[in-house]
């Protein structure tokens, strides 16, 4: 079930968990690189290429150390540390992503009958190490 999924943020070295996420999508594909050859009897054929990651996520208007977090990384246009998993941190079995991100949008969502809300969009950036897929042992 989504609401199972976790994303923590690194803060100073501790995995930290944002717990302000309403709705989240995690987007993951590669892009087709096309290696037609004549070989291949007319047929156009491809191999996955380069991978392309992005986190988008809902978050409530509440006074929070990850809404500044978020917001901070966007207006500085600095990145932040993130683990996406499918469960929580400590729990065996756990897979998801690593990644240093940038926060590439922000919308706020100001409905008249419903929480104000902020839509995120975070997305790979050069960080001290690569993206990586991880599985907690």
């Amino acid at each position: 079930m989504g609401y199972a999924a976790k994303c923590y943020r690194d803060v100073s070295g501790t995995w930290t968990e944002m717990t302000n996420v309403q709705d989240a999508t995690q987007n993951d594909s590669m892009s087709e690189v096309e290696i037609t050859s004549r070989a291949d009897g007319g047929v156009k054929t491809f191999v996955p290429g380069l991978r392309e990651l992005s986190f988008e996520y809902k978050g409530r208007n509440l006074a929070s150390a990850e809404l500044t977090a978020l917001r901070t990384a966007y207006t500085a246009r600095s990145a932040i540390k993130l683990r996406v998993l499918d469960g929580p941190i400590a729990t065996a079995g756990t897979t998801g992503v690593e990644f240093w991100a940038a926060v590439f949008s922000r919308t706020a969502d100001q409905s008249l009958d419903a929480d104000q809300t902020f839509d995120y969009v975070l997305k790979p950036t050069v960080g001290a190490s690569a993206m990586a897929d991880v599985t907690i042992v």
